[in-house]
């Protein structure tokens, strides 16, 4: 019949009592081939993504560089152009 409180903690203890004597598991655990194919996958994909990262770090840096030297580029040159401006002048 009903759910009385009795039979619920009845339940409970007998559950716990059981579970107490599963907590070691009966083998060690072996992988499958499906978990090793698992594992596989995971360990390229992670492989990847780490290799995707470091070529985007160099790159960040790469076109840091490149800004760098094409603001100095431009400094230099409009520098040199006002000085034969006013050489031009003179």
């Amino acid at each position: 019949g009903g759910f009385s409180v009795e039979r619920l903690v009845q339940f409970a203890e007998r559950d716990f009592e059981r579970s107490s004597r599963m907590l070691v598991p009966p083998e060690p655990h072996v992988a499958t081939p499906h978990d090793q194919t698992f594992l596989l996958t995971i360990g390229t994909v992670a492989a990847g993504a780490a290799v995707l990262w470091v070529v985007d770090q160099l790159l960040i840096r790469y076109y840091k560089y490149t800004k760098r030297k094409q603001k100095q580029a431009k400094q230099t040159a409009a520098v040199e152009a006002s000085a034969s401006a006013a050489k031009a002048q003179d």
